[in-house]
């Protein structure tokens, strides 16, 4: 999580959630301990959270928490000070434009009176959960599974997260040979002209 080693307390374990499980700002800071489940249970390996609302219909999901973040959230319960995961001090809510101001003053700390930010100003929160996907696509994860991961409205947008590499397309192949064995075809064996002409006009419908 060398991304995120310049946050500090509360901030660090915002933007490492986000990391881990790609959550919007938003709904990293609308999570109530109701929607934390830490211990698997029904034969699962993992603990899960749910957001229950969001940006669509395909925001309210259940997403799986890594060892990290069940841990992080682990350790955070044992200080909590209201219902919210990431309450302030007060145990009220953060709004999304806080979490942002301190991010900026994470990332530009004041040397000498100015301020040197320590990765490019286009690095914003947003960009843990691009972070995320990325590495899902990167990891073969297909599109239709980062849709139902992130909350997206549309498979267009997951797609974005994904970039075949010549060595993926190879092993995609590899993948299909190992389905089954290819059919074979035989002199001898080859259908009635009658049936060809009928898998021809079939096979030219479908394009």
């Amino acid at each position: 999580m060398k991304e995120i080693t310049f946050y500090s307390g509360g901030l660090f374990l915002d933007a490492a959630l986000m990391l881990e499980t790609g959550l919007r700002i938003g709904e990293a800071l609308h999570l109530e301990w109701v929607d934390i489940t830490l211990a698997p249970f029904n034969g699962a390996r993992l603990g899960f959270l749910r957001v229950r609302e969001g940006k669509s219909k395909n925001a309210r999901r259940v997403i799986p928490l890594t060892d990290r973040a069940a841990a992080m959230l682990q350790e955070r319960e044992r200080f909590k000070v209201s219902g919210f995961v990431f309450a302030s001090r007060e145990g009220k809510l953060y709004q999304g434009t806080s979490i942002n101001h301190l991010h900026q003053e994470a990332n530009a700390p004041k040397i000498e009176e100015k301020r040197r930010p320590l990765f490019s100003t286009d690095f914003v929160m947003h960009s843990l959960r691009h972070t995320m996907l990325t590495r899902l696509g990167e990891s073969g994860v297909d599109d239709f599974t980062i849709m139902r991961i992130a909350g997206h409205s549309s498979i267009v947008v997951s797609q974005r997260y994904i970039h075949p590499t010549p060595k993926a397309v190879d092993q995609a192949f590899e993948r299909l040979q190992l389905s089954g064995d290819f059919a074979v075809i035989e002199p001898n064996r080859l259908p009635p002209a009658s049936v060809s002409a009928t898998l021809t006009r079939a096979v030219a419908v479908s394009h």
